[in-house]
């Protein structure tokens, strides 16, 4: 953390990592290894890095609205076992949800009228041509959703290595509130059903870029009355108005706006970086310029 940034008022929380097997990626939890985790917590944990965050895919933790599969749970539990072995915190995320591009959803969660297509839609293992519903204004979706969040916080009330939730992973790439009313309730519903099981434990919620740039009704104002800080996630090369994919200041713009539009609440800054290839390897290679760029080390670094 440079003298630079401190300068914003930005509290840093954690050196931290989001953490997927690349063995295993949106399947870990269904193909789960505890020998692989162990392995990688350990190279994490030797990197420097003092926690991760996890994603709970939901519907893996919740086939259906009445059940939440104690198998998974009983992963989850051992899986903070094995990062507290290896001396790293956990802020393990719910309702996974939107993640690199996607959006993972149980069927019951589907809806033919609802939701966007902006993203494909993955259920059962297969693209489904159903849209996703509404999760804050349907109320049987928000029963089943603070029934998920209150026993997966009950089974790590208290365990040494959780440090905090994260109610979701940019979740306005999913579906959007149809108002702040239901987002406040939603967020409400969900932070008292996690400290209705684990009073003491902190909550967030996954929020990014375009919850900045466009009103999606759970935005930092909404996040930080119910929240114990924010989070924000933003990327310079999805961002239309940054100079280039290696634009330094968009960052730090990012966390003082978002600070400044929750009321001066405290902001972890849980993702941002560029891809990387390696001089040498032609078909990886992009140019600076292109849309997508992997950068070399060189240039990422600069």
């Amino acid at each position: 953390m440079s003298a630079d940034f401190r300068s914003t008022g930005i509290v840093p929380f954690r050196l931290g990592v989001n953490y997927w097997p690349a063995r295993t990626a949106m399947g870990w939890w269904t193909a789960f290894d505890p020998a692989e985790v162990a392995a990688d917590f350990g190279r994490i944990a030797r990197c420097g890095f003092d926690s991760v965050r996890i994603f709970l895919t939901w519907e893996d933790f919740q086939p259906t609205p009445s059940r939440v599969d104690s198998t998974m749970v009983d992963r989850l539990v051992s899986t903070l076992d094995e990062a507290s072995t290896a001396g790293l915190s956990v802020m393990p995320t719910l309702f996974t949800g939107h993640m690199s591009g996607v959006n993972w959803i149980p069927s019951w969660a589907l809806d033919e009228e609802a939701g966007n297509d902006r993203f494909r839609v993955v259920s059962g293992g297969r693209v489904a041509a159903s849209r996703l519903a509404n999760w804050y204004s349907d109320p049987s979706i928000v029963r089943a959703q603070s029934a998920h969040a209150r026993e997966v916080a009950r089974a790590l009330a208290g365990h040494r290595a959780l440090w905090a939730w994260d109610l979701g992973n940019e979740s306005s790439n999913c579906v959007v509130p149809p108002d702040k009313a239901h987002a406040r309730d939603w967020l409400r519903r969900m932070t008292d059903a996690i400290r209705g099981a684990d009073p003491g434990v902190l909550v967030t919620v996954g929020l990014h870029m375009e919850d900045l740039e466009q009103d999606r009704k759970l935005g930092p104002r909404e996040a930080a009355e119910v929240c114990d800080f924010l989070t924000m996630h933003g990327y310079p090369g999805y961002a239309a108005w940054a100079d280039g994919p290696t634009d330094e200041r968009v960052l730090p713009f990012l966390a003082r706006l978002t600070r400044w539009l929750g009321g001066g609440a405290d902001v972890l800054f849980a993702e941002f970086g560029v891809p990387t290839t390696q001089i040498g390897e032609p078909d990886r290679e992009r140019s600076i310029d292109a849309p997508s760029p992997a950068l070399v080390e060189e240039q990422a670094a600069a």
